[in-house]
């Protein structure tokens, strides 16, 4: 388990369990959550994974994998360090991590900053796998495991293939927060 604030320091030597393609868990602290679910915290925090033994505070919020490059990359490099640019807001190339935490925290897919403050409390979990960067059957192995967790638990930052009925009126509203959000920062972006 990684805290996302010293992940932007680290190399991937560092952290050699990151090397390969993998998924991983993003876990926040109740508080935050209660913030990024806005209207919907008091329906949905009760349902939220709660974590164990130093994370008994904090809460299962979203899953991903990283299957076409190393763990690193795909957390280090694109959730954590990436920049909000004109061009990815506009091409929607932006992590869908980040679009989201962008919308519910300043309704901007624009405001890095705020977005980075939010990260910076988060902590994230690996499960590397024993596979190499585009090795056959990688992805489509990555992609059952991220649906088997969004399966089995409530994470209310995963929209895609997310049919859990405690988050079923949370979802709409996150839809909506993301479409404005990329909207307003198509917007401020060019100011």
């Amino acid at each position: 388990m990684y805290r996302a604030i010293d992940l932007r320091r680290i190399t991937v030597e560092q952290v050699p369990d990151m090397a390969h393609p993998g998924w991983y868990q993003w876990w926040a602290p109740v508080e935050l959550c209660r913030q990024l679910l806005g209207p919907h915290a008091e329906n949905v925090l009760p349902h939220l994974t709660v974590g164990t033994d130093d994370l008994s505070d904090y809460r299962l919020i979203y899953v991903g994998i990283a299957a076409n490059e190393s763990l690193y990359d795909r957390i280090v490099n694109w959730h954590i360090r990436e920049r909000h640019t004109q061009s990815k807001l506009t091409h929607r190339t932006l992590s869908t991590l980040r679009q989201t935490l962008s919308s519910l925290a300043a309704d901007s897919w624009a405001a890095e900053a705020e977005t980075n403050a939010i990260i910076d409390q988060l902590r994230v979990e690996v499960f590397p796998g024993d596979t190499e960067i585009g090795e056959t059957g990688v992805k489509q192995y990555l992609r059952a495991q991220e649906a088997e967790q969004i399966a089995q638990h409530v994470i209310p930052l995963n929209i895609q293939g997310n049919n859990n009925p405690y988050l079923h009126n949370f979802l709409i509203y996150l839809k909506g927060k993301r479409r404005d959000g990329r909207d307003q920062g198509l917007r401020d972006i060019r100011e």
